[in-house]
């Protein structure tokens, strides 16, 4: 009688792993990656340029290692973190814009009133996205065959004035991708 359990149980399970309820949980990867970015705004105060910088998915490893398999990709998170600064005392708004590959603006951040020396190193500056701008770089990733964006940062109202500043920072865009294995 033991003998018919187990041939039961083992006809059960290879019916349901055959039929694909189980495998199926198995058909799809869903992985996190980021893609990150350098930015150095340096000179006086008094005269800043916003510093850009262009970046692709297909910088990123992750997403050359399953391009050919991905079927969704989406925005997850965006943060500035400080990575030099030799003015501790700067303080102002520090504006980031991510705009699509035909320069169209996806979004624009303003950190207002940040002083850069809180964030350095290991404490980031999180961007929070309305659902329009969190939509509008999903359907830029959906309806592009081309995947770089540019990133823009600048420094407006700024002290002490007229001080000359050396400022490095990374952006750093995460992103979700769910392909087929």
């Amino acid at each position: 009688m033991k003998r018919y359990k187990y041939i039961f149980v083992a006809t059960i399970l290879l019916s349901v792993l055959y039929s694909g309820c189980i495998l199926d949980a198995f058909d799809e990867l869903v992985q996190n990656f980021s893609v990150e970015r350098s930015f150095i705004i340096q000179g006086n105060t008094n005269n800043i340029t916003p510093q850009t910088s262009s970046f692709s998915l297909e910088d990123s490893d992750v997403y050359e290692e399953y391009k050919n398999k991905i079927k969704d990709i989406s925005f997850v998170a965006a943060s500035v973190t400080v990575d030099s600064i030799d003015t501790p005392s700067l303080q102002g708004d520090m504006i980031l814009t991510l705009k699509d590959a035909n320069g169209n603006t996806l979004f624009t951040h303003t950190f207002n009133d940040v002083k850069p020396a809180d964030y350095y190193k290991n404490k980031a500056m999180l961007l929070t996205l309305t659902q329009a701008e969190m939509t509008a770089v999903n359907n830029y990733i959906d309806g592009s065959s081309n995947k770089t964006f540019t990133g823009s940062l600048d420094l407006e109202n700024v002290t002490p004035a007229n001080t000359n500043i050396y400022l490095k920072c990374t952006l750093d865009v995460a992103f979700e991708l769910v392909a087929d294995l």
